[in-house]
């Protein structure tokens, strides 16, 4: 699939403007190398130089000065036309590259990943809430007794607590792999996850049940403690990485669609432009973008607002 024409349409008139652009500004700097030299000629005391010399003196400052506004409306004229060709070009090369191009389509999956991947934290704080819960009350419970007097029950649903919470860290654990996977080369440590609670498997509830009292309370204290602490934590700091990772992700996503667009515009400058007056090529840019992105801006108004065809 190639690029559409109306997409190498706006790829040759962007050629066309940096082209236009770059000889306003050499022209631009010669003025002002010529003002300078001219402004150098100046007769130290205006009394000593003759009428005739201070009106030609005159004159060419007010010529350069009338250039160099001419040239300065220009560059702002292609300066408002490149505007209007980027704002076309960026979409249209963003679903280029990302119906054609894996690596570029990459971006897309990695930030699914990052959505999935806080989807599956949301029920995450309730589970660590009764898991902390479950494990106060089997502390309570079950505490102080040995080993083969300890009421079962409690450790039950203590067990039940960490298979849960074991499942949805493994739903999380699940999708961060295929995150890890996704990442481009050196971009693991600004696109990552946020660090969370380890898991307390359930087979370790069953461990409990053999443990001495003081090491049995020791055990389910530190796993309670735990959990409330990160419940306690601030929870904005969960969504601050996941926002910081996507914005990182969109920033390797714009230096790949960079590095492609300028490879299309090296393309465009050296084939897709002919010689013409920069009159004319300001003219047909102004037409082409200026003109018509003011009417559809107008014409999308008049839609939003219907009101505005009555007034």
């Amino acid at each position: 699939m190639e690029l559409s024409a109306e997409t190498i349409e706006h790829l040759r008139d962007e050629a066309y403007a940096t082209l236009c652009g770059r000889a306003l500004t050499e022209a631009l700097t010669t003025l002002e190398r010529k003002k300078a030299h001219i402004e150098s000629t100046r007769p130290p005391f205006a009394l000593l130089s003759t009428r005739q010399t201070r009106e030609a003196l005159t004159h060419s400052l007010a010529a350069v000065h009338t250039d160099e506004s001419a040239l300065r409306l220009q560059l702002a004229e292609v300066a408002q036309a490149e505007q209007c060709i980027h704002r076309l070009l960026r979409p249209a090369l963003h679903a280029y590259l990302a119906s054609l191009d894996p690596g570029y389509g990459t971006f897309s999956h990695i930030r699914r990943a990052l959505d999935d991947w806080q989807v599956a934290y949301q029920p995450l704080r309730d589970l660590i809430v009764a898991f902390a819960r479950d494990a106060r009350t089997a502390r309570q419970t079950c505490g102080s007794a040995a080993p083969e007097q300890r009421d079962r029950a409690p450790l039950l649903v203590l067990r039940d607590s960490a298979l849960r919470l074991e499942r949805q860290l493994d739903t999380l654990d699940t999708v961060a792999s295929r995150l890890a996977a996704l990442l481009p080369a050196g971009a693991e440590a600004e696109i990552r996850l946020p660090a969370i609670l380890p898991s307390r498997h359930s087979a370790w509830v069953g461990v409990l049940l053999a443990l001495p009292a003081d090491r049995f309370a020791a055990e389910i204290n530190q796993a309670e403690t735990a959990a409330r602490q990160f419940v306690a934590h601030d929870q904005s700091a969960i969504a601050a990485r996941l926002d910081a990772s996507r914005e990182a992700c969109n920033r390797y996503e714009q230096g790949y669609l960079e590095n492609y667009w300028d490879q299309l515009r090296t393309h465009a400058q050296t084939y897709y432009v002919e010689e013409h007056p920069i009159a004319d090529i300001i003219a047909m840019l102004l037409q082409n973008y200026v003109t018509s992105d003011l009417a559809r801006r107008l014409r999308e108004l008049h839609t939003a607002d219907p009101f505005l065809n009555e007034r």
